[in-house]
């Protein structure tokens, strides 16, 4: 079955709504973006996350020991990397006991070649904007539909309630990544979010 995995977290009020629907991951954005959080705010949500959700940090090129230090104080399950980061930097991510996350930018279908040469735990695609992520666009669907990793399959760039259904039916990802899909005037929307995971899951029953 196809998960789902809620990102941007920012505010308390996001985190009740989307709780309620019960989701297999939500992310904290550490990287620079309009969602991003501080540490402070993010040891404050985690309190509140359901220990049965998975929380997911997303970072961007930060120095190792920075991001250790942050994953450490939340707590975070999953350390996802949105930059430019080696396939050595994730070895070493893994090493200190995270699962790991790689998110790929795919502007053609030959940046797909990309993933074979990192072992992770987590193969993010994601298409092309002027953000590391959240930027609601697609890239060609069909061009993943090929796609073999070891590890989990992680689709993003703008899903929404309208094209989730499309995107399990062609790509088959192991986790559906969403974030500005479920957002109204740049917040996390209750109904939105509950309405995505119940037609996600409608769907695979």
């Amino acid at each position: 079955m196809t998960q789902v995995k809620i990102c941007g977290i920012s505010k308390p009020e996001e985190l009740i709504g989307i709780q309620k629907g019960m989701p297999d991951y939500i992310g904290f954005v550490f990287a620079p973006s309009k969602r991003k959080v501080s540490l402070e705010q993010a040891i404050s949500l985690s309190k509140e996350v359901d220990a049965t959700i998975n929380r997911v940090g997303v970072f961007v090129d930060m120095k190792t020991d920075e991001l250790l230090k942050q994953a450490a104080g939340v707590p975070l399950d999953i350390i996802q990397l949105h930059g430019n980061e080696s396939p050595e930097y994730c070895r070493y991510i893994k090493q200190e006991g995270y699962k790991v996350w790689k998110s790929f930018t795919i502007r053609t279908q030959y940046d797909l070649e990309k993933v074979k040469d990192y072992q992770v735990d987590g193969y993010l695609v994601d298409s092309a904007g002027p953000l590391k992520g959240g930027n609601g666009i697609t890239f060609p669907w069909e061009w993943a539909q090929h796609i073999s990793v070891e590890g989990k399959l992680i689709l993003a760039g703008g899903l929404k309630i309208e094209n989730v259904e499309e995107a399990i039916k062609m790509v088959k990802p192991d986790v559906l990544d969403v974030s500005s899909g479920v957002e109204v005037q740049g917040r996390k929307n209750e109904n939105k979010v509950l309405e995505l995971i119940h037609q996600i899951r409608r769907k695979q029953e």
